[in-house]
Parts: C-alpha cells; sequence; structure tokens
C-alpha cells in the first residue's frame, strides 16, 4: 500500500517528478557520451601508438630460401596468407639475397672475397644514385648497382665489368656494375638485419662485399641466380 501512496504524492508534485526524470535523463545521456568518448580516445590512442611504433614492432618478417622458379609461389602464397590473416591486403617489401660469389682474380684464394646479389623492393625510393643508373633485366649480363660503401671497399665502378662465380657450383656470372648509389638513412628501421646494404661489408671468417642490387629474379630469365635469406632473398644463379 505504501508503493500506491508514493506515486500519488510524486503525482502531487508533478515539477517535481519531472525535476526527477530530467535529472535521470542527464545521467544517462552523460555516461553514454563518456563511454563514446573513452572509446574514441582509446580507438585514437591505438592508432597514433600503432602509427608512431617502431618499424620492427609493427611488421612481419617472412624467411624462405628461393630461386626463380619458386620466388613467384612462395610470394603469391605469404601474400595471400597475411590477406586472411589482417583482413586486408598488407603493404609487402620483398628483399632477396644470393648465396655467396667469389669476388673477381680470388678463385684460387684460399679464403677468398665473397659477394652477394639481392634486391630491395623500393630502393630507389630510399636511396640516392651518385653514378650511373638503376639496374634493368637483363637476359645474358647482369646489371647491377652498388652501395658507396660497397663500391668504395670492392673498387667497383659505374661502366665495371666482370666475372665472377658460385662459391657452390662455380657457375659463372657475368656482371656490369651500371650504378652506384647512397642510401637516404643508412642507420633507419628499414634496414634492420640488412647490415651488408648498410655497411657495404661483412666481416668474419670470410669478408663479404655487396649487395651488388640487380632487379628480381624471373622464372623465364636464364640468368637468374639461387636465392635465399630474410624475405625471401634472390641471387644470379644460372647466370643473373
Amino acid at each position: 500500500m505504501r508503493a500506491p501512496l508514493v506515486v500519488k504524492r510524486a503525482l502531487d508534485e508533478p515539477l517535481l517528478l519531472l525535476g526527477a526524470f530530467g535529472a535521470i535523463l542527464l545521467a544517462t545521456t552523460t555516461l553514454v557520451a563518456m563511454t563514446m568518448y573513452a572509446a574514441a580516445v582509446s580507438g585514437a590512442g591505438v592508432r597514433e601508438a600503432v602509427r608512431d611504433a617502431p618499424y620492427r614492432q609493427t611488421s612481419v618478417t617472412v624467411t624462405a630460401q628461393v630461386d626463380a622458379t619458386t620466388f613467384p609461389q612462395y610470394d603469391r602464397l605469404v601474400r595471400d596468407r597475411l590477406t586472411e590473416t589482417f583482413g586486408a591486403p598488407p603493404d609487402v617489401t620483398t628483399s632477396l639475397r644470393s648465396d655467396s660469389y667469389v669476388m673477381p682474380g680470388e678463385d684460387d684464394e684460399e679464403l677468398p672475397g665473397l659477394l652477394r646479389f639481392g634486391s630491395h623492393d623500393g630502393l630507389d625510393r630510399h636511396a640516392t644514385l651518385v653514378a650511373g643508373r638503376w639496374p634493368q633485366a637483363g637476359e645474358d649480363t647482369v646489371e647491377a648497382a652498388i652501395s658507396e660503401p660497397a663500391a668504395t671497399a670492392t673498387g667497383f665502378e659505374a661502366g665495371e665489368e666482370f666475372v665472377t662465380r658460385a662459391r657452390g657450383d662455380g657457375h659463372p656470372v657475368e656482371v656490369r656494375v651500371v650504378g652506384v648509389f647512397r642510401l637516404d638513412d643508412p642507420l633507419g628501421e628499414r634496414w634492420a638485419g640488412e647490415e651488408l646494404l648498410s655497411r657495404g661489408v661483412e666481416r668474419g671468417e670470410y669478408t663479404t662485399y655487396g649487395p651488388l642490387t640487380v632487379t628480381p629474379p624471373r622464372p623465364s630469365s636464364p640468368a637468374s641466380p639461387p636465392a635465399s635469406g630474410p624475405s625471401g632473398r634472390p641471387s644470379p644463379a644460372s647466370a643473373r
């Protein structure tokens, strides 16, 4: 019986009842607005955090050993899997590195200097030519560009031609250096794990120079070397 009495008294004070409903509506609206604001702020914070995060924290590295024949298959497979995982086609950058080749004139040395070929998507957007031009695909002679540090260490210049042999099976590759380039930011995170590209030289039991930057391998090209390394990395094996 108390409930009807409370309702009756509330009806006797319509302004008080209206004020109570107004307060409830205001509180509810405030809570909804705060929730929406928090969601918007947190979403913007996540986007900003991802945008400003270090390159290595927002990228995925896939490594495989490939050659000119298997590279297109692996490339397509990786892109399809990443699209399934992220729900949209990701921005994929391919970096290829060859097996070792012997420095010209050092075939009979016990510990010869070594060369590696490489290919890097978008390198021309992150480097500046200081001599010559960027390489183009060829059939018999492999065109290559080389970084300034590697050019200094090897003595190679734009326009120079030489023959190098695969350290494994001795397969010869005719090379023409067509350009020398300088990385815009050699210490940038984009080149993490690419010490040879940024420094031009890797020293260990053997000294390796390069990479001799070439165009990506093509299945139909007789000058496409075997490849290996992070992100897929190719090389001139058959005669690139």
